[in-house]
């Protein structure tokens, strides 16, 4: 007997399903490069996504799972093949010809780089030119022959303007086009420096995907659900990276991949500083090629330890309620995260009222601002202290690759989570990052005040891959935290001889 039942689609539910759900993926990438962690609700990704609040709390229950689904399937698997365009363009893992750019390469700009080295340049078809030549002098002709009488004019006008409008879709067009050729003929070619230039322009440059995926790992160590996400999908792989094998990686060449994937991370974490998306680094790229291509034999480290790092911050404020406040503010934050923690657990922690930190700060943010102010302030002068001790001792390249171990032990884990959160929270408060930016300055003065010879970099690029090698060495042991143990110094020993 046949029902009276009508038939339903049972796919349609399910593929709207989907639809919807990366609806909503997409605008989580989009809420967290623009606003970051603390924009990322379901509220805000609902309005993005244009979707009610119901339909996205059906499927996520709260941030936590949000987050993880936008790193499992968005952010990961991008900063994975980023980081994977780079490494191939080193020369650290086997290049596949036949597999495709990723989609953080951006053709036309990749282009750009790249035709900026003598021995590459872009290949424009003749027959765009001819397009264009073509198009103008037909109009200037239909101009020419008009009768008398405005509406004519203006016909033949509205014709040049169609015929102008659809000959620059067809220069863009052929641009892409051509831009996409001529980068993927330089990937065919093999490890390059060139090819690192614009594989490294995903991180120098970063977009939205790329920035959500750096706010999101350094969320990630206050946030179980998406740090389970962030360790099965991309720790996994720079482990694989990183990890020194009996077969494949040796120690060497694990160090390298490394070095490479913190410069990376570091450009990013960068990416704000004035003039940066300025700046030309063709010669670090150039310097970085060269030395993972002749890197040195790994030595024996100094015990040398950078003790302060496993102290408490000594403010000396004279305060004494005051020192203990921005402690306990340091404290808290690295632990908890700074969107986590209130102002009553800091508080608490610093055996004081809440009262005394209103009385004080007009917000949790000034307060944080304050201490890392100061805490970035001795924080340089202790370091410069410490390298400048082992220099003198050992020589550049081995006071670089001890401040390497050192800044990535996994005894300051909590330290380094702090040094972090100032950065990713100055990407979205312009008052800390300027904040941040002139204790640095207010630094290299008094370095040169006090010692003429002392210079941070010889110039704006040298110093701008510095900080960024720098801040990215803090952020690679969220992802693999045994890279300490790596030995540097094939690569900081070489690059301190050039």
């Amino acid at each position: 007997m046949i029902s009276a039942e009508p038939v339903r689609n049972v796919r349609a539910p399910q593929a709207r399903v989907v639809r919807n759900e990366d609806r909503v993926l997409d605008a989580a990438v989009e809420v967290l490069g623009e606003s970051g962690w603390a924009g990322l609700t379901i509220a805000a990704v609902s309005r993005a996504a244009g979707l009610s609040s119901r339909a996205v709390h059906d499927r996520f229950a709260d941030r936590s799972e949000l987050a993880a689904a936008a790193w499992r399937y968005r952010c990961g698997p991008y900063l994975l093949d980023a980081m994977g365009e780079v490494l191939r363009a080193a020369g650290q893992v086997p290049a596949d010809p036949s597999q495709p750019a990723p989609p953080s390469i951006q053709p036309v700009r990749a282009m750009q780089i790249a035709a900026r080295w003598d021995h590459v340049s872009a290949a424009w078809p003749s027959a765009t030119w001819d397009t264009i030549t073509d198009a103008l002098a037909r109009e200037t002709t239909a101009l020419d022959s008009t009768a008398d009488g405005d509406d004519a004019v203006g016909s033949a006008l509205g014709r040049l303007a169609e015929a102008v409008s659809a000959v620059g879709a067809s220069v863009e067009q052929a641009r892409s086009a051509s831009a996409a050729l001529e980068f993927e003929r330089l990937r065919q070619v093999g490890p390059s420096a060139p090819w690192l230039d614009a594989a490294l322009d995903a991180f120098a440059r970063p977009g939205v995907s790329m920035r959500a995926a750096v706010e999101l790992l350094i969320s990630s160590q206050f946030d179980s659900t998406l740090a389970q996400a962030v360790e099965a999908q991309c720790s996994v792989r720079v482990k694989e990276w990183c990890t020194p094998h009996r077969k494949s990686p040796t120690a060497q060449l694990a160090a390298q991949r490394a070095y490479l994937i913190c410069v990376m991370l570091g450009y990013v974490l960068v990416h704000q500083r004035p003039g940066a998306q300025q700046l030309d680094l063709r010669p670090q790229t150039s310097e970085i090629f060269d030395v993972l291509l002749a890197p040195s034999e790994p030595t024996r480290l100094p015990s040398d330890r950078a003790e302060y790092l496993d102290e408490r911050v000594p403010f000396n404020t004279g305060d004494a309620a005051l020192d203990a406040l921005l402690q306990a503010t340091l404290a808290e934050i690295a632990a908890r995260g700074f969107d986590r923690t209130t102002t009553l657990d800091i508080a608490r922690a610093a055996g004081c009222s809440e009262g005394l930190i209103f009385g004080r700060y007009d917000s949790k943010l000034e307060l944080f601002l304050d201490a890392s102010r100061r805490q970035q302030a001795l924080a340089l002068r202790l370091y410069n202290d410490f390298q400048a001790s082992v220099r003198a001792a050992h020589g550049m390249g081995i006071a670089d690759a001890l401040a390497i171990r050192e800044v990535q032990r996994p005894e300051i884990r909590l330290q380094r989570a702090t040094y972090l959160e100032q950065i990713r929270l100055s990407w979205h408060d312009e008052g800390l990052r300027v904040a941040l930016e002139a204790e640095f300055e207010q630094f290299a003065d008094d370095a040169v005040e006090s010692d003429p010879t002392w210079t941070p970099a010889v110039s704006d690029e040298a110093l701008h891959f510095s900080l960024a090698l720098g801040q990215g060495l803090a952020l690679l042991p969220v992802l693999d935290p045994s890279v300490w143990k790596l030995p540097y110094d094939v690569l900081t020993i070489p690059m301190a001889q050039d």
